[in-house]
């Protein structure tokens, strides 16, 4: 509990090995917001659109009674994904990708990277852990050349470097850092916390 009388509860969801049904992370996301609108005044959600799985979230609980906020950007659009947050927003990520001049490069958030070898089979490049020597035929096809080290500053996964380290090994590609800021995820938590202590 902080000075001003708000406690903060972070409900970490298993979101590695849902497998190939990405219903099942929409599911396990609906049923953790409902769980979680038992007792809160509000919920900041730190995921984004996730390629459209949740595009009608915000219409689909608009019925709480605690305000459910997305992660936007500066232009008031829910971010894509926890790479578009970790840059700052879509057009922060299409600046990023200019940068890269046409080479392709596969971004991994520390999520992504303790998780790899799962993430590569639930995001279907490989049909199983067994058969995961497949994926790196996914990765070629898509002319992948370079893994981006996604680092936000935030340590909530041991072996970040290691990690990426390790995944580039196994696909043979150069490793580049991408050093983010949280002022997209600051900005979104004060605005939340400013309504509900202005209507505490």
């Amino acid at each position: 509990m902080d000075d001003e009388g708000l406690m903060l509860v972070l409900n970490i969801l298993e979101v590695a090995g849902v497998g190939k049904r990405r219903t099942g992370l929409k599911m396990n996301v609906y049923d953790a917001i409902l769980r979680m609108s038992l007792f809160s005044d509000g919920m900041l959600l730190f995921y984004g659109l996730c390629g459209n799985l949740l595009k009608d979230i915000e219409e689909d609980f608009k019925y709480l009674e605690c305000p459910l906020v997305l992660l936007r950007d500066s232009e008031g659009n829910i971010v894509d994904d926890c790479i578009c947050a970790a840059l700052g927003g879509k057009k922060a990520f299409m600046e990023k990708i200019k940068e890269f001049r046409g080479e392709r490069v596969f971004m991994l958030t520390p999520m992504w990277a303790a998780n790899w070898e799962k993430m590569v089979v639930a995001n279907g490049f490989a049909r199983s852990l067994e058969t995961l020597e497949e994926s790196k035929l996914v990765f070629r096809a898509a002319r992948y050349a370079r893994v981006a080290k996604v680092n936000t500053g935030l340590n909530y996964q041991q072996n970040f470097e290691s990690r990426v380290r390790e995944f580039a090994a196994f696909y043979d590609f150069g490793i580049t850092e991408l050093k983010t800021d949280n002022v997209l995820f600051e900005k979104c938590y004060s605005e939340l916390k400013n309504s509900l202590m202005a209507s505490a």
